[in-house]
């Protein structure tokens, strides 16, 4: 038995979900971006909440509703957390679910990996390293390129570890490699090979608890 250790990779999209609106400063329909930061109001028990966006031209302000009325009873403590703290990740999840059109063609390059150590917790059999890939922005690149950035390895490689049974993913197919990512993934790392592990650690920020 070892201890199980998780890596997180998280996708950030570097093509900017829009909204077409009228801008009340431009005076004429205008791209609106997610400034990534959120507008809260309470008004006694209840909360209002908005992700506010800006116009790509002006700047001008709106604020998109997120909630509405709700009892600050009813939300989780960790969701009011991260609105309280502009978290990205939240802000791209909700801007994804909100709807949108990308600002500019969506390429297997538009996207860059955060990477990090999640805490162990349990232990696993014969499998040094869980992989886990969240894609928030729903940004739609297929996995097998997202871990040929990520493991800096060109896409046959990747076929051979998948082949192999190096990489595989519970419950799916050799095929969920040459799909779209989904919104989140887990891949189990069943070898020791030293290289493809370092790789998988490359660039991770440490663990925070």
């Amino acid at each position: 038995m070892s201890s199980l250790i998780r890596v997180e990779w998280t996708l950030v999209s570097k093509a900017r979900l829009t909204v077409a609106r009228p801008c009340g400063r431009c005076g004429q329909l205008r791209p609106f971006a997610s400034t990534n930061k959120f507008r809260l109001n309470a008004n006694g028990s209840r909360l209002d909440a908005w992700l506010i966006y800006a116009c790509q031209s002006c700047s001008h302000r709106w604020n998109r509703e997120v909630m509405k009325r709700k009892p600050v009873s009813a939300v989780p403590s960790d969701l009011l957390s991260a609105l309280q703290a502009n978290d990205q990740m939240l802000a791209e999840t909700l801007a994804a679910n909100l709807g949108g059109h990308p600002s500019g063609p969506s390429k297997p390059s538009d996207f860059e990996l955060q990477r990090r150590v999640v805490p162990s917790k349990g232990k696993v059999a014969g499998t040094p390293a869980v992989l886990c890939i969240r894609n928030p922005g729903r940004v739609p690149v297929r996995l097998d390129r997202i871990l040929s950035a990520g493991l800096s390895l060109p896409r046959r490689d990747i076929k051979c570890l998948v082949k192999s049974g190096d990489l595989t993913v519970p419950g799916g197919s050799r095929n969920t490699f040459r799909k779209a990512l989904p919104p989140y993934l887990e891949l189990m790392t069943n070898t020791e090979d030293r290289p493809l592990i370092d790789a998988l650690f490359a660039g991770c920020s440490k663990p925070t608890g």
